[in-house]
């Protein structure tokens, strides 16, 4: 997900919501042991225990903690609100943030409060990459023709896609088919996310939308549809 053309092997990179360390184990092939960073944090004991012991040992560089907080589907039980979470990081302390796949399962006012933290730890011209399901004309076309798949999968061994609608706390307005935990697959308006990220000072500089909806495209294209933006 990262490119290395954009981020130099002594960048200092943040992994939001890293999950078992899919993007640091590429990462250690790229960074530079001694000039690079690596920090990853994530509500998952389990995937921070494994990274903690798999990965830290052989990469001093590459540092992982848990964030004890509350998602549906995730962590049920997490004891602090993501809509008021503080990153634990300094202001302007890494050059990349990545959050793959975890857009994707946050209400939008849960969202808005990432976009903050990321810009605010985030150096001037940094970048964040990160993905979501987003609605818009051709997203919402392709799910009324039955295109776009359960699970955001295209293929036609899963059922179509049903979305129900919904308002977060704070009356921000998006979608999932999953009506009883949403957090499974958040979809959110376009133009509410690229407000978002704006709001937060962050300056969306690609959009490359992916395979979820239905979409033909090639081997570069993701599942899910990638944003990259700028801190200004």
């Amino acid at each position: 997900m990262i490119d290395p053309g954009r981020a130099a092997p002594d960048a200092a990179i943040l992994d939001i919501g890293c999950g078992p360390g899919r993007t640091a184990a590429a990462l250690t092939r790229y960074l530079d042991p001694d000039r690079g960073r690596y920090e990853g944090f994530d509500v998952m004991p389990r995937s921070i225990d494994w990274c903690a012991k798999a990965i830290s040992p052989r990469y001093p560089s590459f540092r992982f903690q848990v964030a004890d907080l509350h998602n549906a589907q995730y962590n049920p039980n997490g004891s602090q609100a993501a809509g008021e979470f503080v990153f634990p990081y300094a202001d302007a302390e890494f050059d990349v943030a990545v959050a793959a796949s975890l857009f994707t399962h946050l209400r939008p006012f849960e969202s808005r409060r990432y976009l903050e933290e990321a810009a605010r730890v985030l150096r001037g011209g940094g970048r964040l990459l990160g993905t979501w399901f987003l609605l818009n004309a051709e997203s919402r076309d392709l799910i009324a023709q039955g295109r776009a798949r359960q699970g955001g999968v295209f293929g036609e061994q899963r059922p179509p896609l049903e979305l129900h609608e919904f308002s977060d706390e704070r009356g921000f307005e998006f979608a999932s088919p999953h009506a009883e935990v949403p957090e499974h697959m958040i979809l959110v308006d376009e133009e509410l996310v690229r407000s978002l990220h704006e709001r937060a000072g962050l300056r969306i500089v690609e959009v490359r939308y992916g395979r979820w909806a239905g979409r033909e495209g090639g081997p570069a294209q993701f599942g899910q549809d990638l944003l990259v933006a700028e801190r200004s």
